[in-house]
């Protein structure tokens, strides 16, 4: 056995040119032998036919990487194994293997504890108290049984394309942790090596179900998140919208056109993500695809996409949406306008804009203060004499 066992049992992942020893001769069998072997493994399949049609015809098609054997001698010749065979031959195929062939190797257990009835749906083999993976590890006290592959057909097992894009995989919770953890500080070289080691975290949410993508945009961390984008093929109308990716939007939109009214899993509209983070590409394609521009995010903050914009200083974005006739006098919060905002940070030219679009200067908050009060307190000279000349 090769010293790459330590590594995958610790990585979660074998190791270039380690040896796999598979258990079963059926259809999943073989497609996890040609993706293994595809990987740049070798593969022994092992049965009770060896020498049989099929297992031979597979056999053939990777000369010098595949070869054939009894279940004890790909148990032998593994440094991880698979198991995958019929769950009525499950536990045979296991003592034929030999359960001290499998002792301190990882054996990913494929199978499902199934009895298969004639003109009958099939029936669990163990009830509910008790689970296949469970039943192997029992047979092979001694190996390190994980259990993987058991809920996919075998033609999506390797590489699987679907319509709609790759699938996305569930990665185990506390690495999710770890990753969200890492996108919200900033450190780059930790997000870069946690998905390295395992692709699926690209796909990551937090608590909220908010994806590390925005996350890491919401913490200030735009490359983080233009690298975690770059990485993940299928990116949702959210993530699209907020990174730039008008292709990838116009495909979703053109699929599902109510995506343009949708909300983010912290309520915003995927125009509001747009029009915060300065992709005017993609508020442009929203845009034209329907999405109401003066729509309400559904959460405490009740930004409209011009309240974002206004907020984060857009200026480009800030005029495409009052174009689109985005209302320059809503009022949210304390009683807030983009007027109010807009003054606040003394951004001239979106205050010029908002007034040309008819933002109404004399619009008190709840305390009763109008745009040219923040003004005057934070100094913005040319907003004070703009706004002063419109009272």
């Amino acid at each position: 056995m090769s010293g790459s066992l330590a590594r995958s049992r610790t990585t979660g992942h074998p190791e270039a040119g380690d040896e796999i020893g598979i258990l079963g001769a059926g259809a999943v069998v073989q497609a996890l032998g040609d993706g293994f072997i595809a990987l740049g493994h070798d593969a022994l399949i092992g049965s009770r036919d060896p020498r049989g049609e099929n297992v031979q015809a597979w056999v053939g098609r990777h000369a010098g990487s595949a070869s054939a054997g009894t279940f004890a001698e790909a148990a032998a010749f593994a440094d991880l194994a698979v198991l995958a065979t019929l769950w009525s031959g499950t536990e045979n195929a296991i003592r034929l293997a030999a359960p001290d062939n499998l002792a301190g190797k990882v054996v990913i257990d494929v199978t499902n504890p199934l009895v298969f009835r004639e003109h009958a749906p099939p029936a669990l083999a163990l009830g509910f108290d008790d689970s296949g993976g469970e039943q192997v590890q029992r047979w092979l006290p001694k190996a390190y049984v994980v259990k993987a592959f058991n809920t996919v057909g075998h033609a999506h097992i390797v590489n699987p394309q679907f319509p709609c894009g790759p699938p996305e995989v569930m990665a185990p919770a506390e690495r999710v942790q770890h990753l969200i953890r890492a996108v919200r500080d900033g450190q780059t070289g930790a997000v870069q090596r946690l998905v390295d080691s395992d692709p699926a975290l690209v796909g990551a949410r937090d608590e909220a179900g908010v994806s590390a993508i925005l996350l890491a945009l919401y913490h200030g961390h735009p490359d983080i998140a233009q690298w975690l984008a770059a990485r993940r093929r299928n990116l949702d109308v959210f993530e699209a919208a907020a990174v730039g990716e008008p292709q990838q939007l116009e495909t979703l939109l053109l699929a599902d056109p109510s995506l343009a009214a949708a909300r983010s899993p912290d309520g915003f509209t995927a125009l509001a993500l747009a029009g915060f983070f300065g992709q005017i590409s993609a508020v442009r394609t929203l845009l034209a695809h329907g999405a109401d521009v003066n729509a309400v995010s559904h959460n405490a903050a009740r930004y409209t996409a011009l309240t974002g914009a206004v907020a984060a200083g857009q200026t480009a974005v800030v005029r495409e949406l009052l174009q689109a006739c985005a209302d320059p006098n809503y009022r949210y919060g304390p009683g807030l306008t983009p007027l109010h905002v807009a003054a606040a940070n003394g951004t001239v030219d979106i205050v010029q804009m908002l007034l040309e679009a008819g933002a109404t200067p004399e619009a008190a908050t709840d305390e009763g203060k109008t745009a040219l009060d923040p003004a005057r307190e934070k100094g913005h000279a040319a907003v004070v004499e703009m706004l002063a000349s419109r009272h």
